[in-house]
């Protein structure tokens, strides 16, 4: 009986790398599965390379640092758009601004342009 391509049994784990064999072995034990009748095929196998790729750029300090900077501009601006759309009582602004994620733009847009102005006295 031949195996699937890719296919890796137990014992051909542990002759090839016992360390992750035995990582291996206690993750099996530990979910109630043996790990003698289990077979495991590479992680890989099964992701779209596209998928593939853009798990390759997500290693890249380079990149990881522009998501970090991404993820705090954008929780700035969403955060003043929110405070400011719900002291102006403006349901109808406050319910896109929270679920819209857009790197901050629809809420520059809203506190440039939408905004009610206070009233001066």
């Amino acid at each position: 009986m031949e195996e699937e391509p890719g296919i890796i049994d137990y014992e051909t784990l542990c002759e090839q790398d016992p360390e992750h064999c035995d990582l291996y072995m206690e993750d099996k034990m530990k979910s109630g599965v043996s790990p003698e009748t289990d077979m495991i095929g590479p992680e890989t196998s099964s992701l779209d390379p596209e998928m593939l790729q853009f798990l390759q750029l997500m290693e890249e300090p380079w990149f990881q640092a522009v998501f970090v900077i991404a993820v705090i501009w954008s929780a700035v601006w969403k955060g003043l758009a929110l405070w400011r759309a719900a002291r102006n009582s403006q349901l109808y602004w406050f319910i896109p601004l929270l679920v819209v994620n857009s790197l901050g733009i629809l809420e520059i847009i809203y506190i440039s342009f939408f905004q009610k102005e206070k009233d001066q006295k």
